[in-house]
């Protein structure tokens, strides 16, 4: 091609570049959503006894254009259902609180998920339910945990001690061993920490180290001061066949989970930043213009990295120099116990290529057309 064809088409896609940065840039996005509370614990309850909860969602401030949200129940917990609205539109820093009511369910322990569909992206967000059902009364044989601790960090050794009590008829007693299991719940389902075996006819004890780290890749169910919750069991069986177990809610103060990151770019010389963190009582925002950790930027306006938060899942960073440099995003949350795993890395610059969407490839094309330079041929 003659050098006049390159210039024509330097122009061409100088233009489609002001034509997408005329474009809202934050239209219907669902990852500028926030869910309040992440997952909720119901009271203890008698079964068929029936409840009532609800949760909020809250658009980001910086989303354009707004989202319609369809909130619906697994057809696996049937014991949930919502009231309205089934669904609803949010405009940007609009909230909108959904009601659940239900009956709970006859199993000991339980819980289920809500999903929340983004109607116009496709995407899918989940809220966890969980609670305890009390179980029905009656004289018999039974297992009981007798003592040990309601709440540990990791790296505590704990004990528990287990007792059968032995009702009419007398004379039965635990014949096989005594199984222990340590279990914490997460926005998927329940995490197995530990579980070991002891021995005893009529009482045993029970005695561990907690020495393993947590998985990162979870979203753990916390409690209103942020430890993670689950619960110790024991299971053992009687000389007659009979199983008997026994359970009691626990809470794990634990580091904070690993942040979820959202970073628009605002400006040439601005970012806006939306993070969240199950157990977070602060952040960091970390930045840089080379990959990290560790993240050791400076020049914004607020501060070098790391810039502290408290009280605030949403930040913009200012005086960035984006048309010339290529700058690395992340965050960590904290909280009493320490700090979280770093979020994933975001990049926003000019080192980086937008991906065009297909309206905007569209434009492109039919602007290459026009001049001549992109030809439909059929043979």
């Amino acid at each position: 091609m003659t050098p006049s064809v390159y210039r024509r088409i330097w122009m061409v896609l100088l233009g489609c570049v002001i034509a997408l940065a005329a474009l809202p840039v934050f239209a219907c996005v669902d990852d500028l959503l926030t869910i309040t509370p992440a997952s909720i614990k119901l009271p203890l309850g008698d079964p068929g006894q029936a409840f009532t909860t609800k949760f909020t969602v809250k658009q980001w401030p910086l989303s354009e254009g707004g989202c319609r949200y369809n909130p619906v129940n697994s057809s696996s917990v049937p014991w949930i259902h919502l009231v309205e609205p089934s669904l609803f539109g949010l405009d940007a820093s609009q909230t909108q609180d959904v009601t659940i009511k239900g009956v709970y369910p006859s199993m000991a322990s339980f819980q289920g998920p809500i999903y929340l569909y983004n109607v116009d992206s496709g995407a899918v967000q989940k809220i966890t339910i969980y609670g305890t059902t009390r179980p029905p009364l009656g004289i018999h044989d039974e297992v009981k945990i007798d003592t040990g601790p309601a709440s540990f960090l990791i790296g505590a050794t704990i004990t528990y001690t287990a007792k059968f009590q032995d009702f009419e008829p007398p004379q039965s007693h635990i014949t096989s061993v005594w199984t222990w299991k340590l279990k914490l719940l997460h926005a998927d389902g329940e995490y197995v920490y530990i579980q070991q075996n002891t021995t005893g006819q009529f009482s045993t004890l029970w005695s561990t180290t907690l020495s393993v780290a947590l998985p990162t890749d979870l979203q753990w169910i916390r409690n209103d001061t942020q430890d993670i919750v689950g619960e110790v069991s024991v299971l053992a069986r009687d000389n007659e066949g009979f199983l008997h177990s026994d359970r009691r809610e626990i809470a794990l103060r634990y580091p904070p989970d690993k942040p979820l990151l959202v970073v628009r770019p605002r400006t040439t010389s601005s970012v806006g930043l939306a993070f969240s963190a199950g157990g977070a009582d602060e952040y960091e925002i970390h930045y840089d213009t080379k990959a990290g950790p560790p993240y050791t930027g400076t020049g914004a306006a607020e501060g070098s990295s790391p810039i502290h938060v408290r009280g605030q899942t949403q930040f913009t960073l200012t005086n960035l120099n984006l048309s010339q440099h290529q700058y690395r995003f992340s965050v960590r949350a904290l909280n009493s116990q320490g700090a979280s795993v770093f979020a994933e890395e975001i990049s926003v610059g000019a080192e980086r290529i937008p991906l065009l969407s297909h309206k905007a490839l569209a434009l492109l094309i039919g602007s290459l057309a026009a001049l001549g330079l992109v030809a439909m041929r059929s043979k």
